[in-house]
């Protein structure tokens, strides 16, 4: 809910000129395929992950598709409820930026067989 209020809440005119347009996270494909050659030796995996970053890429953001993003939603960054595990709120907006209304959801990766292990 909270991000829904977020994207809902904010407009293009509140965050122009001074929030990115573009989140550092993924990184740009030139860095990706410098790397990626260090630790795979599957020509076939590498010329599939040069297919994927080449789409990802060249995706247009429509204007409408625009909100604003925290480009780093995790527990780290969550006030959440002891009580209720409801989250209150998100913090550390350091990273914020005016893009894609999908990205905190497409990272936001919640690993619960791990969560629910004994530490």
């Amino acid at each position: 809910m909270i991000l829904a209020e977020q994207h809902a809440g904010i407009s293009a005119s509140d965050v122009n000129g001074w929030l990115p347009r573009q989140p550092d996270w993924p990184k740009p494909g030139e860095w990706v395929r410098e790397r990626l050659v260090h630790v795979a030796t599957d020509l076939q995996l590498i010329t599939g992950a040069d297919a994927v970053i080449a789409k990802y890429e060249g995706l247009l953001i429509p204007e409408t598709d625009r909100a604003l993003v925290h480009t780093d939603v995790g527990f780290h960054n969550m006030a959440i409820d002891p009580a209720s595990l409801k989250v209150c709120g998100l913090f550390d907006y350091e990273g914020a930026d005016w893009a894609d209304r999908h990205h905190d959801f497409r990272y936001l990766i919640f690993d619960l067989a791990k969560l629910a292990r004994p530490i």
